[in-house]
């Protein structure tokens, strides 16, 4: 006799790829007449951009550029900089991989930087190039034995199952003009971009994103060599991105990131530094959540036949909260034993930020990288950087959960005030976004099969003596009769029995 099995199926986000490459960088440039010469290397900044994603048969590919940034001293103990770019290339085997969408990461592992000679300049080091696959998959979980006197044992979970994920890449560009009180740019020492969402809206397969770029130009004007200026400029996100299966009520998770930003300043009408071109590469990679309430089959048998089920042991993921929330960040540095006299430029990035449980709840922990130029009280400057770290709680977490997230922070502001001669107060406002789930690990049925190894019972009543706060589902089982008709044959109330008794086990 076959078993008449009911099935449900819970969708989610698989990463079936993941592959690390990595590009030796083995670089030199010679300085343009424009550049002074190199007295001392302050601070050599490479960013690599990936500005392309392929997949052709069975290879991807990611195709970009490493911004390379030198800023220095030069001969008369002033500052300077020089901007130049080299191509980024990597590749990976998928095998054979189909409708899968692929994501392609850059970090840079590690760079050396030194002057040959007052007009060149080496570099070494390494950039990785992370592509992880990704692709709906689905697992299916057992809910009910609709014939055979099947007997289940359910529970119900609040979770999510995942409608579809899809990725676009959009382009941001932009030509401003300085306004007049601010003063030209001759030569760019630090670009920085960080990105904000502001809200989405699911409309029936499309989600509509609102958000912001933010670029930070720090530079250098013109007649003055020393003083270091700053420069603000906002540029809108409106984007449509095509996501199948989405529903209004569904829940979205939005993950944006800069893949790459170029600023150039070049000469107005009147031959000043006033224009700048800003031009950016943003990827948005979505997934689309349906949140259900799921019965689950934590144990299951019949009373006409013995069966064998298969269980294991499913993480159900849920949805606790959207984060939108700002933190201020404050610590005091020790910057060694230099005597400082003033901090010219101070910046900082998220080098890692997460969700996780805590004593009370759950977490949100960061660590913040702060970069300071500073100028030393007998006229040098210095280049320093040190980490900063968070930990702001996050209540609302349930008992028996686990806790992860998908969240974003964005640097909104960045100051620094010196406390004496050698060290600093830092002070930042973070802006924390993303989703903060809760993940439960329940070992459920997904599979029942008749035991064709185990005779069928034919005893229409058995004695059985019973222990104080035994269950019943087990008797039931052991039997192959149900829990109904042990309750109505002896009386019974509840799950358990509540004291030793003689029980009297009916056939179902």
């Amino acid at each position: 006799m076959e078993l008449a099995l009911k099935k449900e199926t819970l969708a989610y986000c698989g990463c079936e790829f993941e592959k690390s490459v990595k590009q030796n960088l083995d670089l030199g440039w010679n300085l343009p007449d424009y550049c002074t010469d190199i007295q001392r290397i302050l601070q050599c900044s490479v960013t690599p951009c990936i500005s392309g994603v392929s997949v052709s048969g069975a290879r991807v590919s990611a195709v970009g550029e490493v911004q390379v940034r030198l800023v220095y001293l030069n001969d008369q103990g002033r500052l300077d900089a020089f901007y130049e770019t080299a191509q980024l290339s990597a590749a990976a085997e998928l095998g054979d991989l189909q409708d899968v969408q692929v994501l392609a990461l850059a970090a840079v592992d590690y760079v050396n930087a030194r002057a040959s000679s007052p007009r060149r300049f080496t570099l070494s080091g390494a950039v990785s190039v992370l592509f992880r696959a990704f692709r709906r998959k689905t697992q299916t979980l057992l809910c009910d034995i609709e014939n055979c006197g099947g007997q289940t044992k359910t529970d119900t979970l609040a979770c999510l199952s995942l409608l579809s994920c899809a990725e676009k890449t959009f382009d941001l560009s932009e030509t401003v003009e300085l306004p007049e009180q601010v003063k030209p740019m001759e030569k760019l020492l630090r670009t920085q971009g960080t990105l904000r969402l502001d809200s989405q809206r699911a409309v029936a397969g499309k989600l509509l994103l609102r958000g912001e770029l933010t670029v930070t130009i720090c530079y250098l004007a013109p007649g003055d060599p020393q003083q270091v200026e700053h420069y603000e400029h906002r540029l809108p996100i409106s984007q449509i991105i095509e996501v199948p299966e989405l529903t209004e009520d569904a829940l979205c998770e939005t993950v944006l990131r800069l893949q790459c930003l170029r600023v150039t300043a070049r000469t107005d009408s009147a031959g000043a530094l006033r224009l700048v071109d800003v031009a950016s590469n943003v990827s948005a990679f979505v997934r689309a959540y349906e949140k259900k309430t799921q019965t689950v089959v934590t144990d299951c048998y019949a009373t006409e036949l013995a069966v064998l089920s298969k269980t294991q042991e499913i993480p159900f993921c849920s949805h606790l909260q959207s984060l939108d929330q700002s933190v201020r960040v404050q610590s005091t540095v020790e910057l060694g034993e230099q005597k400082l006299q003033a901090i010219e430029d101070v910046w900082a990035v998220c080098a890692q930020c997460s969700v996780s449980k805590a004593e009370n709840g759950a977490a949100v922990t960061g660590e913040l990288t702060v970069h300071l130029l500073c100028r030393l009280q007998d006229g040098d400057m210095v280049q320093i950087e040190r980490s900063v770290s968070f930990s702001e709680p996050l209540p609302g977490s349930a008992a028996g959960q686990d806790i992860t997230g998908t969240l974003m922070c964005e640097v909104q502001t960045c100051t620094a005030q010196t406390r004496g001669e050698a060290s600093a107060e830092i002070s930042l406002d973070c802006r924390l976004q993303g989703e903060v789930y809760g993940v439960q690990n329940r070992s459920v049925c997904v599979d029942a099969v008749p035991d064709t190894a185990k005779a069928k019972k034919i005893s229409a009543l058995t004695l059985y003596f019973s222990q104080p706060g035994e269950a019943l589902w087990d008797i039931a089982k052991h039997y192959r009769t149900s829990v109904a008709a042990i309750r109505q044959e002896n009386a019974l109330d509840g799950d358990t029995v509540p004291e030793e008794r003689m029980l009297l086990v009916p056939r179902s």
